[in-house]
C-alpha cells in the first residue's frame, strides 16, 4: 500500500518535469542552435532541467525517510533504514548542487 503512495506521489511531482510543461528557457522537444554558444546555452538548459528534476527526487527521498522514521519509532532497525534513505537523499542534493556550481563555473569561463 505504501509503495503504491509513494509510486503515485513521484509521478505526480515528476509529471510537469516530464512533460516540460514548466517554463525553463529554450527547451523544447528540438534543440536548434546556429552557433555554438547557442547550442551550449541550450544543452545547459536541458541540462538544468535534469537536475531539476534530481533534486525534487532527492528532497522526496529524505521526506520519505522522514516519515519512515517519524511512523517506525518502536523499531531500530527501520529507524536505521530510514536514516540511511535521509542520508543518501542529503548526499544527492549536495552532490548536484556541487555539480551544477561547477558546469556553471566551466560554462562562464570558456569565453566563446
Amino acid at each position: 500500500m505504501m509503495k503504491k503512495i509513494y509510486t503515485h506521489l513521484l509521478l505526480i511531482m515528476a509529471s510537469p518535469a516530464l512533460a516540460f510543461a514548466q517554463e525553463n528557457g529554450n527547451v523544447s522537444g528540438i534543440i536548434k542552435a546556429n552557433n555554438l554558444p547557442e547550442f551550449v546555452d541550450n544543452i545547459s538548459s536541458v541540462i538544468n532541467s535534469a537536475f531539476t528534476l534530481l533534486i525534487a527526487l532527492c528532497i522526496l527521498a529524505i521526506l520519505i525517510g522522514l516519515f519512515q522514521s517519524m511512523t517506525n519509532v518502536a523499531s531500530p532497525d527501520e529507524q536505521k533504514k530510514a536514516r540511511r534513505v535521509m542520508l543518501w537523499g542529503f548526499l544527492g542534493v549536495f552532490v548536484l548542487i556541487s555539480l551544477i556550481g561547477i558546469l556553471n563555473l566551466m560554462k562562464n569561463t570558456i569565453v566563446f
